[in-house]
């Protein structure tokens, strides 16, 4: 016999003996309330969420289907003793994973330089939290968590760190709603933080990237001392930029307005908002275009904005670039005003 006695179909059977303990502590079985009573104040908050918490709750037909007498009774076959241990390593493991989803960002590896080592946090050692080296390889009962019924402890740890502690780090339970909270934890979960790309969309991600970098060495080179506030160090804004268009613009959006500081900003224009390269260039070149360009004294050419036309799989999408002063938080409310403005003219 397996020795993990919980599963899917025996939890509501211990979410209900739970319930039934927190209402009228008598009405379950004197060996079920004094492992209730053992069990600290973090183990019965997982507990009480059985099924799924209370903001993502999950339908349950089985509990439904049982009819439960005053003193509620397991099914003779199983041993209690041992579903009891199953039942507490549960808890444990469970623990530990809503630990991995409040404090794992902690220790995210996000030092591309790897000099600052942030790889243990006492919250997320599973020792913490009563399991040992022992318990690695058993099979744990986690009631649907990381989209699993049960797993090695020893998994569920490498899963844990793949979704929450690798190169990239989520913050999300403070978030008040608890759409946005499920919303965040299925997308992140369901792909362990991890975005695959097809190589259509490496290919174009790279066409970005080298398109802004050969785009910044021939500025720094053509007009060498010329204040610009290039991009370097931040490239990688340009091909997520542009994957936030074309997603918007496939979802129906019709209109973006941006708002954005110096840097980059000229490579930003170049990509994309497909301004020509001609038209920037002359700006460097102190040419104008359309008479109607002239910046006033003391303008730059990073203050440029623009507006252009995008199009994604046959959808068509307004951009606009709101033209920035040199006091970059001013740009902030402008953009806002033009948003709002433009919502009441639709």
């Amino acid at each position: 016999m397996n020795d993990n006695f919980l599963n899917s179909a025996n939890a509501p059977y211990v979410a209900e003996l739970f319930y039934k303990y927190s209402q009228e502590p008598n009405s379950v079985d004197s060996s079920w309330r004094n492992f209730f009573n053992s069990l600290n104040e973090d183990d019965l908050s997982v507990l009480g969420d059985f099924g799924g918490p209370e903001w993502k709750k999950r339908p349950s037909n089985i509990i439904d289907e049982i009819s439960f007498d005053k003193t509620i009774r397991p099914a003779p076959h199983i041993n209690i003793e041992s579903f009891k241990s199953s039942t507490l390593d549960s808890i444990r493991a469970l623990r530990l994973i809503r630990a991995y989803r409040v404090n794992g960002h902690l220790i995210a590896n996000l030092d591309p330089l790897n000099i600052s080592k942030k790889d243990y946090h006492l919250e997320l050692d599973y020792k913490s939290y009563g399991l040992n080296d022992n318990d690695l390889n058993k099979e744990i009962f986690i009631d649907g968590s990381l989209g699993l019924e049960k797993a090695p402890l020893k998994e569920i740890i490498k899963i844990l760190k793949e979704t929450y502690s690798s190169s990239i780090g989520v913050e999300f339970l403070h978030i008040q709603s608890p759409e946005q909270k499920q919303w965040v934890q299925e997308r992140i979960e369901e792909v362990r933080n991890k975005t695959i790309f097809t190589p259509e969309g490496k290919k174009a991600i790279y066409h970005r990237l080298v398109e802004s970098e050969l785009f910044e060495q021939y500025l720094d080179k053509k007009f060498l001392g010329t204040k610009r506030y290039g991009i370097e160090g931040g490239e990688s804004m340009i091909p997520g930029i542009e994957q936030i268009v074309k997603q918007a613009c496939i979802a129906g959006v019709e209109n973006i307005f941006i708002g954005t500081a110096h840097r980059g900003r000229l490579t930003l224009l170049s990509t994309v908002l497909g301004m020509p390269y001609k038209s920037i260039l002359s700006k460097f070149q102190g040419y104008l275009n359309d008479p109607n360009e002239v910046l006033g004294s003391g303008d730059v050419k990073y203050h440029l904005g623009v507006s252009s036309d995008r199009e994604f799989e046959g959808k068509k999408i307004h951009i606009s670039l709101v033209p920035n002063p040199s006091h970059l938080e001013a740009v902030d409310p402008v953009v806002m005003g033009k948003v709002r403005a433009k919502q009441t003219q639709l």
